[in-house]
């Protein structure tokens, strides 16, 4: 496959043909202003909305208007592709993140453990790629009902690298999944070594859907703090990783 070939297919993903439902959540936060909501490193938004729709443009409606209809402070929302008549597992084939003012900023680019179907990852687009390293972002846990503030130390790899990857890869007669398409992220959270002799940073993955640009600005002592973690974490495992 030449890389224009596997470009297109990157961009443009095959995804499942299973017919499938879509639902929509809608997260919001329970404060307003920065003090309250950041009297602590880890925030707490919690789910107002969820609604299932039949086609994703009815769900991209439903989408908005709950956006202008919640009079609480908003915070992200999503849209799942979900397929009917299958086990999923709490796994999606498609996915879409959008902002609090319901503008879209990210969107699953292989789907998640459908059916356990296995879909190979071909990189994202450099314009998918949301952050850098260095740059603070709110790392939501998996039920989306906890963040807290991490700090970037690798991003996904882009289409060429990926492409690069995958063509190695084959000699093994593997590819890059799912499990590819995430940031290394250090967060406040240090380990110890085995002979605990002394703290070594940790590193941390996350989803591109489960990172949230800070929805104020983070307070100067956190946002020191998790600089010195990621020099730490840059003399510690740029030789190891990289």
């Amino acid at each position: 496959m030449t890389f224009e070939e596997y470009e297109k297919l990157a961009e443009n993903p095959p995804f499942s043909d299973t017919p499938a439902i879509f639902k929509v959540e809608v997260y919001v936060i329970n404060s307003c202003g920065s003090k309250k909501y950041y009297r602590k490193t880890m925030s707490e938004p919690w789910k107002y909305s969820e609604i299932y729709c039949m086609t994703f443009e009815e769900a991209k409606q439903c989408l908005h208007n709950e956006i202008d209809r919640i009079g609480f402070e908003k915070y992200c929302a999503y849209i799942f592709q979900i397929p009917i008549n299958k086990s999923t597992n709490f796994s999606y084939d498609r996915a879409w993140l959008y902002d609090h003012n319901g503008n879209l900023i990210d969107q699953s680019y292989c789907p998640y453990n459908i059916n356990e179907e296995y879909f190979p990852f071909r990189g994202r687009p450099e314009y998918a790629i949301r952050f850098k390293r260095g740059d603070i972002v709110e790392l939501l846990n998996d039920h989306c009902d906890e963040s807290k503030f991490a700090i970037v130390y690798n991003t996904p790899p882009d289409i060429e690298t990926a492409y690069k990857m995958n063509n190695r890869l084959k000699e093994y007669s593997s590819w890059l999944d799912l499990t590819d398409d995430r940031y290394l992220l250090v967060d406040e959270e240090l380990l110890f070594n085995e002979e605990k002799k002394y703290v070594i940073t940790g590193i941390v993955e996350g989803h591109p859907l489960r990172l949230i640009k800070p929805r104020f600005d983070p307070p100067k002592n956190i946002v020191r703090y998790l600089n010195q973690c990621l020099q730490k974490a840059i003399k510690e495992y740029d030789e190891i990783i990289f």
